[in-house]
């Protein structure tokens, strides 16, 4: 890898959502605008790079243009029909009611049925939960693959789910075909396959609205009919001096870490991933042999795999950020 490109940061796009709440502007350091945001993308393929030689291109152009230096080992993986893609998004989410009960399909379905690269594994880090908070997670008990669309149809469905309590710190995981769905009073970190195939099985009987369609045929050909063996996962810090690491999620797509920074600390890309950083509180300074950037509350940063040993210092302690890797 001889290429080497500096970390930089990109422009988050919010999203409003039907189910969205209140905290996700206030959490960036936006000004409230009382529109009901459910997701913000803080790393995508469509984002815009805000600095450094990339600035205003897309994070896919510069996939494209720079794939080995910023995807490193993963360079080849990531080729889809002899392109580089990027493959992560990494979102926020904030329900202050219910999403829909949806399910999403693996590599080969995506692919067989949708003409897309990617099916979708997504994880969730419960960033708070409300007293009370909620997650669907699977079936509570088996269901006939063929009673599944007249049971979604009828309401019946509801009687079938797994409704499982959350609280902050818990990891939930939906593997593809995973009937799942998010809560109300929850505000969420996601990371996920690049992927916005989302197949609606039930809605609440919220009134029909343009964009909210069901998709029950392909829901019951995906799903997974059987109750899930585990739902969330707590994980435990791993001291590490004044810091603290918190090894997260780790599936064949993506891994993720929760840090808490009180003190700097040498972090390595190996080669192996681009770093997909996001402050959660505090702020500090990223410094690497590649250029050095300033890590405020809520950005987004991405350091390409060709950066290698790089060091993060806290400012405001403490700093406390999530990590994603390919």
């Amino acid at each position: 890898m001889s290429e080497v490109l500096a970390p930089f940061s990109l422009q988050p796009d919010l999203k409003e959502k039907v189910w969205g709440g209140a905290r996700i502007e206030p959490l960036l350091g936006l000004p409230q605008t009382h529109r009901r945001i459910g997701e913000a993308w803080l790393v995508h393929e469509s984002l815009v790079v805000m600095d450094g030689m990339c600035a205003g291109r897309t994070l896919a152009e510069v996939t494209r243009q720079h794939a080995q230096a910023l995807l490193g080992a993963q360079h080849e993986r990531s080729l889809v029909n002899g392109q580089p893609r990027f493959p992560l998004l990494v979102k926020l989410l904030d329900p202050q009611e219910w999403l829909s009960v949806q399910v999403h399909p693996d590599d080969a379905y995506a692919r067989a049925h949708e003409d897309v690269p990617y099916g979708k594994c997504e994880a969730w880090y419960v960033l708070h939960a409300d007293s009370g908070a909620q997650i669907i997670h699977g079936v509570a008990r088996p269901v006939d693959r063929e009673a599944l669309v007249e049971l979604a149809r009828s309401g019946a469905l509801r009687d079938y789910l797994a409704h499982v309590p959350i609280q902050t710190g818990d990891v939930v995981v939906n593997l593809p075909g995973t009937i799942h769905a998010l809560g109300k009073g929850a505000l969420i970190y996601e990371i996920q396959q690049s992927s916005d195939i989302t197949y609606r099985l039930y809605d609440w009987d919220r009134p029909a609205e343009a964009g909210r369609a069901l998709h029950l045929e392909q829901s019951a050909a995906v799903a997974r009919c059987e109750p899930n063996e585990w739902h969330t996962q707590h994980p435990e810090a791993i001291p590490l001096g004044d810091n603290a690491r918190t090894p997260l999620v780790a599936t064949e797509y993506f891994a993720a870490e929760h840090w808490d920074l009180r003190a700097p600390t040498l972090l390595d890309t190996g080669g192996r991933s681009p770093h997909l950083i996001t402050v959660i509180s505090g702020s500090g300074m990223l410094h690497s042999a590649a250029g050095d950037l300033a890590l405020s509350p809520a950005a987004s940063v991405v350091v390409p795999a060709s950066v290698g040993v790089y060091q993060v210092q806290p400012k405001a302690q403490p700093l406390v950020m999530l990590l994603g890797m390919c």
